[in-house]
Formats: structure tokens, sequence, C-alpha cells
């Protein structure tokens, strides 16, 4: 659950992260302005009264609803990195999760975001390979990477894994590897 929280937090989304608590009628809601948590509530529990049971607690699913606003002045619970930390320590997770509204989902990239990350992919295969690096990724991309569009984050990481099977030196491999991972990171 955390990395939802930090995808919502890194591209400063406001709304509303509802999620399901299994075996009750309850919801756990997180409330966002501008990639900060500034309300938390469940059932009856509101701010930092949420996060103390949060370890007995399970989920099941939850949605992000861009542009839920409550009628409150930022009322920070805990500043956002903590409660990240928090449910991290809980180590809580959720089953599947769902983007309500207009937009992209969280932890996709735009068209336009993936046309500059293609390029910096090819920029780090060129450094490998010399100029065929750039035929190489255009060939993967247009050929043997399946992808939906905009890809996710998951699917980058299979593209480097097409990608750097191509370069058959091991520390030129491992040295693409790395750059593209902090690429897409």
């Amino acid at each position: 659950m955390s990395e939802i929280i930090v995808a919502i937090v890194k591209n400063r989304k406001t709304g509303l992260l509802s999620t399901a608590v299994t075996d009750s009628n309850n919801l756990f809601k997180m409330f966002f302005r501008e990639g900060t948590i500034y309300h938390i509530s469940c059932g009856n529990l509101k701010g930092t009264e949420c996060l103390k049971d949060i370890a007995r607690i399970d989920f099941s699913e939850c949605s992000f609803i861009p542009d839920i606003k409550l009628d409150l002045a930022l009322e920070v619970v805990l500043p956002t990195p903590e409660v990240i930390a928090h449910l991290q320590a809980a180590a809580k997770t959720v089953e599947s999760l769902s983007y309500v509204g207009s937009g992209q989902p969280l932890g996709v990239l735009d068209t336009e975001g993936f046309s500059v990350l293609r390029d910096k992919l090819t920029i780090a295969l060129v450094r490998q390979l010399g100029p065929v690096g750039g035929k190489i990724v255009a060939k993967t991309v247009d050929q043997k990477w399946h992808a939906s569009s905009p890809p996710t984050k998951k699917e980058l990481y299979e593209l480097i894994d097409i990608l750097k099977n191509e370069i058959d030196n091991v520390d030129d491999r491992n040295d693409f590897t790395k750059e593209a991972y902090a690429i897409i990171s």
C-alpha cells in the first residue's frame, strides 16, 4: 500500500484513496492535496487514531479518486513520510487498485513521458553498443516489446530486460541496467 501512496505523493495528486477494510463495512480513507496527506479516517476514527491499530487491519482493495476534497483547512495528520513509514512497518498491502476518473492511472506514464524515457534509454544503450543501440531500441519497442499505451512501470522494467540481453559484455550489461533503472525510477 505504501507504494501506492508514494506514487500519489510523487505525482502530487489531489484526491481520495479509499481502501476497503476486510470483514468490515468501514473504509480507510486518506485525503491528499497536491501529494500531501491532510486527513485520514476509518469508520469513527480520525487522524492518528486510525494508524494506532493499523497492524490489526487487513485491506482488500482500494480506489484513488482524483480531485475529491474535504472542506477542511490543511489538517496534516502526520508528515506524509511518517505515514508511509508506518504503513511499511505494518506491511500493509492491497489486493487491487483502481483509478476512478479522468487522467492517467497511478504509476503510469503519459505518452510524452514515455517518449522522453525512450530517448534516455536509447542514449544509455548507445553508450554501451555504439550507434547500433538506437536501432535496437527502435526495433525492440516496435516489434519485440508489447506494452499498454502508455506503458506501466512494470512494463518498462520488462523493456530494460529485453534491451540488456542485447549486450554481450557482462560489465557493459550491468552498466546499462544500472543506468536504465535510474532513468525510470
